[in-house]
């Protein structure tokens, strides 16, 4: 099954949280949002201010995220999308998880089925409300 990355769990990917080893056993073929590249690359950035990532580790991240990218399907925020996510949800979601959640739905209105890929609870809760199957949050 397709599996919809969230910027949750490419971090935790890039970051080689050991946690998320049996997480990515599971994943084949990917989609995500264009705005997983922007997220990621400001918490690597993030990372090296605060100096919790020497230049290395930047290098290494970065790498690791354009792989995985290059190895997903992107999804852009266009107009359906951001009409979605402006759309009510049955549960309480900050905006860019909501933009996340509305682009596997559109993206599942026109591939099919698809499941969700993420570490935050709150996405994790709408997305389970939405009907998809949820991986990687308890």
């Amino acid at each position: 099954m397709i599996t919809y990355l969230d910027s949750s769990v490419v971090i935790d990917r890039i970051l080689d949280e050991p946690a998320s080893a049996p997480l990515w056993r599971g994943i084949d073929q990917t989609v995500c949002s264009v705005l997983v590249e922007t997220e990621c690359l400001r918490a690597i950035d993030r990372f090296r201010i605060l100096g919790l990532m020497d230049e290395l580790a930047l290098v290494r991240s970065r790498e690791t995220l354009y792989t995985l990218i290059a190895s997903s399907s992107v999804v852009e925020v266009g107009r359906a999308v951001l009409e979605r996510a402006a759309m009510p949800f049955p549960s309480v979601i900050r905006t860019l998880d909501a933009i996340h959640l509305a682009t596997a739905l559109v993206y599942r209105e026109s591939a099919g089925p698809l499941r969700m890929a993420t570490t935050d609870r709150a996405l994790a809760r709408a997305s389970r409300a939405m009907g998809f199957e949820v991986v990687g949050a308890a």
